[in-house]
């Protein structure tokens, strides 16, 4: 149990900064692969409580979330500098730049979402109509396909 200057009664400690640095500095001088797993690991709990405070799972799963945050620190340990600040700031603004970016990248790809449409003239017809008349070493010449597909797909296709 956590106690503190706003939690007098106890609350939940998600980041152990002591031990994180400890395990830092540790895979910084040696290269441990066991001190990478446990900074990995003791960020979970941090990363949890992000993600519930950004409420990321709008966009994404908790668990794809969790994937692209562990993914960060395994690439940007070795960039920690604890002159610059603590573990629990680097690590902090590790999770917040990738839970930034998943939801900037759902965003991005829901704009681009388009809705096809019914009958010949919708934007899929389209894209078809595009391929079979550049299909042939750029040849803007009609073919069989391209003009099966201005017809509307059901009428017989005269050459």
């Amino acid at each position: 149990m956590f106690t503190g200057k706003h939690n007098p009664h106890g609350g939940t400690l998600h980041c152990d900064n002591g031990r994180i640095e400890t395990l830092i500095a540790d895979y910084q001088t040696s290269g441990d692969v066991k001190s990478l797993d446990a900074i990995v690991t003791l960020t979970q709990a941090r990363a949890l409580t992000l993600i519930r405070f950004y409420r990321t799972t709008r966009y994404w799963s908790k668990d794809e979330l969790l994937s692209d945050v562990n993914f960060k620190p395994i690439k940007a340990v070795d960039k920690c500098d604890p002159a610059k600040g603590t573990a629990f700031t680097f690590l902090s603004c590790l999770i917040q730049n990738a839970l930034h970016t998943a939801v900037s990248n759902a965003r991005r790809s829901s704009s681009r979402h388009v809705e096809l449409g019914r009958g010949p003239r919708a934007v899929f017809g389209h894209v078809l109509l595009w391929a079979a008349e550049t299909r042939f070493c750029g040849s803007r010449r009609p073919t069989a396909t391209s003009r099966r597909i201005r017809k509307g797909l059901d009428g017989p296709v005269k050459g």
